[in-house]
């Protein structure tokens, strides 16, 4: 019994010890951190207490579009509280959806149309966050077109560059009572060159990709935004498996957590976050990068809502628009509420 009572003294005394280390490194660790030193609204953020590694894959090839999650990685904080997580390319040969929904992977980034085109609704998929509080769709006219608004649409040629796109516009249309059929699709080559030389009236794309092409290339173009007209999708929305959660919920939760903080360091820091960007896209032109970060912060971190933050009326609005009948099914908010509590974040 002596040498019994010995060994699980000794166990247990080991025991303490390591969890002294953990939490000794993780609170000497925040203490010599930038992020947390300005921010202390997120000192709730507990480390796990086992390492925990998971896999997240982007729903498009890396750029500022994902400098959140390139910040926690590259700034230490997943590693901060044990977690050791991966940003996969994205590519176009496998689905991210059919990938989370088959476990090779545990997080997937997407957009609404993403998440019901593929049968999510079926396979117990659910959406944890919401980056993009508004969705940065936008469409593009060239400045002497003498088209300011979707009222203008009708008897223009707009690009047709897939069956997601063509049912924003339509969206869009319909929001202000405009038949959809006024339009005339444009079915040829998605070269952006055609826009500039004049050959399609109506571009699409999103803020930080094509406006900033064309900007940086000397081109003079008005914006128009999709939100402005009624168009409520959230975007980039962070998706994984219930099961996931059921399993292991402190440690998704943990990556949510840490995550939510990288997406606020990276839009507080834009140089920093510039830096995190080229070492995952180190082909990319820095000023490009430079602009599309700048473009995305008001639709990432914008109003009073926090950063991933979901609204449930208007989640109910959105997915109802793509024919779901029970959007809530799609919804797990609960880390969202746990992170934020009554926290009120300063706007951007």
């Amino acid at each position: 019994m002596g040498r019994l009572f010995k060994i699980l003294f000794l166990i247990i005394t080991i025991a303490l010890i390591l969890t002294a280390v953990v939490y000794l490194t993780f609170f000497l660790n925040k203490s010599n951190s930038k992020a947390y030193q300005d921010y202390p609204l997120w000192d709730n953020i507990r480390p796990l207490d086992t390492p925990k590694s998971f896999q997240l894959m982007p729903n498009w090839f890396h750029e500022a579009e994902f400098s959140g999650f390139y910040a926690a990685k590259l700034h230490g904080f997943y590693k901060i509280h044990n977690l050791d997580v991966q940003i996969l390319p994205f590519s176009m040969d496998y689905s991210v959806m059919d990938s989370v929904r088959a476990g090779v992977i545990d997080f997937g980034l997407a957009t609404p149309a993403d998440l019901v085109s593929e049968g999510s609704q079926q396979y117990d998929l659910v959406v944890i966050a919401a980056i993009y509080q508004v969705f940065p769709g936008v469409f593009l006219v060239m400045e002497n077109s003498g088209i300011t608004s979707p009222h203008d649409f009708c008897g223009k040629t707009v690009i047709s560059k897939n069956s997601a796109w063509m049912e924003h516009t339509r969206r869009t249309l319909q929001n202000i009572d405009i038949d959809p059929s006024c339009i005339r699709w444009d079915n040829g080559s998605v070269d952006i060159q055609r826009f500039l030389r004049g050959e399609v009236d109506i571009w699409n794309g999103y803020i930080q990709d094509e406006p900033n092409e064309i900007e940086l290339a000397g081109y003079s173009v008005r914006v128009i935004y999709l939100y402005d007209y009624g168009f409520e999708d959230y975007a980039e929305l962070i998706v994984t498996r219930r099961e996931l959660i059921e399993n292991d919920p402190e440690a998704v939760k943990c990556f949510l957590a840490v995550s939510l903080l990288g997406w606020d360091y990276a839009l507080r820091n834009t140089e920093e976050s510039l830096d995190c960007i080229m070492q995952y896209a180190p082909d990319l032109a820095i000023n490009f990068q430079r602009q599309a970060l700048k473009k995305i912060t008001p639709f990432v971190k914008c109003g009073s809502s926090p950063i991933g933050w979901i609204d449930r009326d208007r989640w109910d609005r959105v997915f109802k628009c793509y024919g779901v009948e029970h959007p809530d099914s799609l919804l797990f908010d609960d880390f969202l509420h746990e992170i934020y509590g009554s926290l009120v974040f300063e706007d951007v």
